[in-house]
């Protein structure tokens, strides 16, 4: 797992993944975008502590999320994991 970050071990990048299909789920019935990020933390408030919300929250900002769509349009999972070597291509 490669997230440029000094906690690198506390991301689990299949919870941002999970996060991103919840959200997906979320602006298919919304439609649109608040341009805050109200249901991340809401996520994040039923999944994780307080500590590691925090981490999270930081992690997606430095990503460049400045809103809950942001984290689906500007995080792609494959520029952050190690999985190339595990996928052959044939």
């Amino acid at each position: 797992m490669n997230t440029n970050t000094n906690t690198n071990e506390q991301i689990n990048l299949s919870d941002i993944a999970f996060l991103q299909a919840y959200l997906i789920g979320v602006f298919e019935f919304e439609g649109e975008c608040e341009k805050n990020f109200k249901y991340t933390e809401w996520y994040l408030d039923q999944k994780v502590s307080k500590e590691l919300k925090q981490i999270y929250m930081d992690y997606l900002k430095i990503k460049g999320a400045t809103c809950d769509c942001d984290v689906i349009n500007k995080i792609d999972l494959r520029d952050e994991s190690d999985f190339d070597h595990l996928i052959k291509h044939e």
